[in-house]
């Protein structure tokens, strides 16, 4: 952290050296003459770094050029690999190499560092109410600007998404297979697996089959931490509160993952997992379970079809009954946001507004699901299904670079699958949306000075920790020792004062 100051103070210094203003601020310039020297009617130039999903795009196809014909910009994007991004992103950071305009998946310490060692432009006075930007006053999610902001601030425009994301799935397919009812509670779920991975459910001619994968190196406990109840917001008797994984209900959580480890339930190498293997293994067929968008879904389906014919592969959603309450978990209806440079021109900075306004709206955002009718796209019956060029263009990817308009189904519904699949995955994800619990404090939507400063120091530790607790090279009372000697340290204290009262003051804001 000290290194990532230190780099970024030195090109703040610089920065408002060669431009001769201020870095909150921004330089004026004539708004028919920005940064690129074209007029205030030309294209703005966007230049973003930005996660890759599917293959590279080319940024000259018929959907690019639509996107840029409709939010009137010409895209110069470096893409990332998503599995890497973060590392990659960090890199830049620390060496103060930082893009125009930067697409992020979440907030993480370092990120919290550079917004308040001046790295972002604070958008805050220019957003003002948003009388100049009705899109993303009227079409984002809710309570979006109370919990996307830093110190009361805004630094970031959301990436708007569907709150639904992630569900846990199941292979229904090989339940069927081996005589098994579709688990209820996460006791069951967590057998059903066993049983999964060591059968040829799949009809292979080989005991391969994973159960529960991960996707980012750290234990999948996506809804599963809401099951044992550590995002319920606990207030301590010394009116401290935890982060979730500090509590002592995920002690418990932990002893869970560890009976999943011992029997195969869960990979083994799920420490070694990012989003593209895991996502690799989905679509070949090779996973009974993973906790992923609902949209992504037919696509697993369709793809694991090729490798195994019959049974015909169907995946079914879960809802989960835990210790304390249901394995429901949604987002914020937002993933991390798009964060400006600090020292960028005021007039460039109100072009950009502009585009991410134009990106979220509903026609725009209906091109980043859909494409261009005719061509990305045909329509019966109010139903619209991908051409072959569609399920080529129009992805993840492709979406990565606007805000888009939030919808409720955004991330359940797939575009080409039919009508009646996408009201089927509504009905069975509806209840996620309606009683799944927010992560305030991994997503950094709780301002904590004292964990963005101390957490860095331990998280590596953590999750090394962690992981010899579930394989087994360290007993859970060791893991509830080292769990209590770190929450017990001064900083952490702090932290946990900090983490009470800004969780006290977003109830007030909400009610």
């Amino acid at each position: 952290m000290k290194r990532l100051a230190s780099a970024l103070l030195v090109w703040l210094i610089l920065a408002i050296s060669a431009s001769g203003c201020s870095p909150s601020q921004g330089a004026s310039q004539n708004s028919d003459a920005g940064e690129n020297g074209a007029s205030s009617e030309s294209p703005v130039e966007i230049n973003m770094i930005a996660g890759l999903f599917n293959e590279p795009p080319d940024m000259g196809n018929a959907y690019w050029s639509k996107w840029e014909e409709m939010t009137n910009s010409k895209l110069n994007i470096e893409w990332v690999d998503s599995g890497n991004f973060s590392e990659v992103y960090n890199l830049r950071l620390s060496a103060g190499d930082i893009p125009e305009i930067s697409a992020l998946f979440s907030i993480t310490p370092p990120i919290w560092e550079a917004i308040f060692a001046g790295a972002y432009y604070d958008l805050t006075d220019l957003l003002g109410d948003f009388s100049e930007h009705p899109n993303l006053r009227d079409n984002v999610p809710p309570d979006c600007w109370l919990y996307n902001t830093a110190g009361g601030r805004i630094y970031a425009l959301p990436r708007n998404r569907s709150r639904i994301d992630p569900i846990p799935y199941i292979r229904k397919d090989w339940l069927d297979v081996l005589g098994i009812p579709l688990p209820g509670t996460i006791d069951e779920y967590a057998d059903a697996l066993a049983q999964i991975v060591k059968s040829d459910a799949d009809g292979n001619g080989q005991i391969d089959t994973l159960g529960m994968i991960g996707h980012d190196g750290k234990l999948p406990t996506s809804n599963f931490i809401a099951a044992f109840g550590c995002l319920d917001g606990a207030i301590n008797a010394d009116g401290t509160q935890y982060a979730p994984v500090f509590t002592d209900e995920y002690r418990d959580l932990v002893a869970f993952y560890r009976g999943m480890y011992e029997t195969g339930a869960l990979d083994h190498e799920y420490t070694t997992a990012n989003q593209s293997s895991s996502t690799d293994m989905a679509n070949s067929n090779r996973c009974a379970t993973y906790q992923v968008a609902a949209f992504q879904y037919f696509d697993f389906e369709t793809n694991s079809r090729k490798i195994q014919p019959e049974p015909d592969p169907e995946i079914a959603v879960l809802v989960l009954e835990g210790p304390k309450q249901k394995a429901l978990q949604i987002i914020p209806g937002y993933q991390g946001g798009f964060y400006l440079r600090a020292d960028l021109p005021e007039d460039k900075v109100k072009r950009i507004l502009q585009y991410f306004d134009l990106t979220t709206s509903t026609e725009v955002s209906d091109l980043g699901y859909y494409g261009v009718e005719g061509v990305h796209y045909t329509q019966t019956d109010g139903t619209k299904l991908l051409t072959t060029q569609g399920i080529e263009e129009v992805n993840t990817t492709s979406r990565g670079v606007g805000c888009l308009a939030y919808t409720k189904w955004g991330k359940v519904d797939n575009s080409a699958a039919s009508k009646e699949y996408n009201d089927k995955r509504r009905a069975e994800t509806a209840i996620y949306d309606d009683e799944g619990k927010i992560d305030l404090w991994g997503l950094g939507i709780l301002y904590s000075p004292s964990w963005i400063a101390t957490w860095p120091k331990y998280e590596k530790e953590w999750d090394a920790t962690v992981a010899k607790a579930v394989n087994g090279s360290m007993s859970l009372e060791e893991f509830a020792q080292y769990q209590e000697r770190l929450r017990s340290l001064p900083e952490f204290q702090q932290a946990w004062k900090e983490f009470a009262v800004a969780y006290e003051q977003m109830q007030s804001a909400k009610n």
